[in-house]
């Protein structure tokens, strides 16, 4: 077996463990701090902030691909946040419910992100000394932008959410 294939096994069965840890927690109802729930957010801007200054190649295209990415993740958070269930305890806490629609959706970005490189790109996706193309940065750039919009934009609105209920909680 080659070498570059041992990778994606292990890629691969990483992946899956993460998964599977996070569909045995999406199962029930857990505990939601609002507070907690921005660092994500920002952990991934930080990264993706990285990526964008010293990686992404910058062009007007690239630029308006990114944006238009981050839009629709944006759009598309706003649409998952509201499908959060957050409800108000007797003991003055929060619980969350998330929706099984949550993992699908992540499965079918990443599925997306691979599918797009490898029938746009074909195997020029990684040039000839293991450095990406390009193009395939554009791309993995558009996803990140959408990832970014779609998570913050999410805990953003179940933040809000949650100020609500608490509101409607205290009277």
């Amino acid at each position: 077996m080659k070498p570059q294939y041992i990778g994606y096994a292990i890629g691969v069965g990483i992946f899956l463990l993460a998964i599977s840890w996070r569909l045995s927690r999406m199962r029930g109802v857990r505990p939601f701090n609002p507070g907690l729930s921005l660092i994500v957010p920002g952990v991934l801007t930080a990264f993706a902030s990285t990526f964008f200054i010293f990686v992404w190649p910058f062009t007007p295209t690239n630029a308006a691909i990114v944006a238009a990415a981050f839009v629709a993740g944006a759009a598309i958070g706003w649409w998952r946040g509201k499908l959060m269930h957050i409800e108000a305890t007797e003991a003055g806490g929060l619980t969350i419910q998330a929706s099984p629609l949550a993992i699908v959706f992540l499965l079918a970005l990443i599925a997306a992100r691979f599918g797009l490189r490898f029938f746009l790109l074909g195997p020029e996706a990684m040039g000839g000394n293991g450095v990406p193309s390009p193009h395939a940065l554009a791309i993995d750039g558009a996803f990140i932008a959408f990832a970014i919009g779609a998570l913050g934009v999410a805990r953003l609105e179940m933040f809000r959410s949650e100020e609500h209920t608490s509101e409607l909680q205290s009277h």
